[in-house]
């Protein structure tokens, strides 16, 4: 099925420093995980979509190939480009938004807030995040759940400087991390280093994913950095791995 052009319309906005195509791809992104183009739809043309967003048809190209490389859309030749429905599977070349990606899945996600506080960055965190040791951090932690179910744990820790009161009026288990630090500080997360290893469960993380201790879990270990190249969060996240897995799509290399 066809599905038309929105209203209100979304603009975008040619006079910041964000690239057009990223800007379309939020908007895009958005709007296929909040199901306003559902699995099966059938979406406009590039040219129809460089028309009503004013762009040219190489940006749309460019955001469709990055929505087809994550999975949410497929290009079937002589009828159009489709919008899909990935596994409950995350693709490391990306990171999402949880509730996002979950609800894109058909889930009930939910989130529940361990702990915030504040401490003062070890050799190790300080490293990632390119401070000074001793240098306040504020840390928040959470358990994700999706259909009542824990999937994961995740530990974010910021760099308190950048954004001061991040703690203040906000509920991080319905907010997004992310969407506070752009709306309230300005900082855009534009890019993450990431490694990805197994690791055994100590007892407190077997106790909340509701598995045994040292039962074999999938660590992810990421730093998140600021469209200025400024490292901003490092996430630690402890996945269930029977009830989630990494994928990804490399290229082969075929020599000189």
């Amino acid at each position: 099925m066809s599905v038309n052009f929105h209203k209100p319309k979304k603009h975008l906005d040619k006079g910041i420093k964000i690239p057009l195509y990223l800007q379309l791809y939020d908007i895009v992104h958005d709007e296929i995980m909040k199901g306003i183009w559902k699995p099966g739809d059938l979406l406009p043309s590039e040219s129809e979509f460089a028309e009503h967003y004013d762009v040219s048809k190489i940006t749309v190209r460019q955001v469709f190939d990055m929505l087809a490389h994550e999975g949410l859309l497929r290009r079937q030749r002589g009828k159009g480009t489709f919008v899909t429905q990935p596994d409950l599977a995350g693709n490391i070349g990306y990171v999402y938004d949880f509730s996002l990606e979950m609800q894109s899945l058909g889930l009930k996600p939910a989130t529940r807030v361990l702990s915030t506080h504040f401490a003062f960055g070890s050799h190790d965190s300080a490293l990632m995040l390119q401070i000074q040791d001793g240098s306040e951090i504020a840390c928040i932690e959470r358990l994700r759940l999706a259909d009542n179910s824990p999937i994961s744990i995740e530990e974010t820790y910021l760099v308190h400087s950048l954004c001061p009161g991040i703690f203040d009026g906000h509920d991080y288990s319905k907010e997004s991390i992310t969407k506070v630090l752009a709306d309230q500080y300005g900082i855009r997360l534009v890019k993450a280093k990431q490694i990805v290893r197994a690791i055994a469960a100590t007892p407190q993380i077997a106790h909340l994913l509701e598995t045994y201790a040292n039962a074999p879990i999938l660590y992810v270990e990421r730093v998140a950095l600021s469209n200025k190249n400024v490292p901003i969060a490092y996430v630690r996240i402890y996945y269930r791995p029977d009830r989630y897995e990494l994928q990804s799509e490399l290229p082969i290399y075929q020599g000189p």
